[in-house]
């Protein structure tokens, strides 16, 4: 899982480290990814911020491969074929966290995919790619065309 609360401050990293806290606690309790999503959307808009989150949830079976993926407003993630191409996947997606609560919209669509053998699944947030006075998609392609050239495994990748 990925995500990124509204803000660049102290109270955004600690909403933060409690929106992971319970992301994991309703994942390790066996809750389907959607319903995953729409318990941190409900604990978000119950707690005393007025915050609100961007996330993504990614749950893989690694023995076949496939990948239940989750999207509250977050962007969406690339995969890195073994070929070497990567591109963006496009997940449907739900309102952020908080908001969904909020409106009284938990519906979070479930996209699955299938990861064939040596794949690589990224997930990063806007800051990794959004730049001021750049359109997002800008950033997305130029980040799918430096990991299409980068290394082959990601414990080669630079660290950020």
């Amino acid at each position: 899982m990925i995500g990124d609360v509204q803000g660049h401050d102290t109270h955004a990293a600690a909403v933060m480290g409690q929106l992971r806290i319970v992301l994991r606690a309703y994942a390790a309790e066996g809750h389907t990814p959607a319903a995953v999503m729409a318990r941190a959307s409900v604990f978000l808009h119950e707690l005393d911020t007025d915050r609100f989150a961007t996330c993504l949830y990614a749950e893989a079976d690694l023995a076949t491969g496939v990948v239940q993926v989750v999207r509250a407003g977050h962007i969406d993630p690339l995969v890195r074929g073994t070929d070497g191409t990567c591109r963006r996947i496009p997940v449907e997606g739900g309102l952020p966290l908080g908001l969904s609560a909020e409106f009284a919209s938990l519906d979070y669509p479930v996209a699955t995919l299938e990861l064939d053998p040596g794949c690589t699944l990224l997930l990063c947030t806007d800051g990794l790619v959004e730049q001021p006075g750049a359109d997002l998609d800008d950033g997305l392609r130029a980040l799918t065309d430096l990991v299409a050239v980068g290394p082959r495994t990601s414990g080669s990748w630079p660290r950020r």
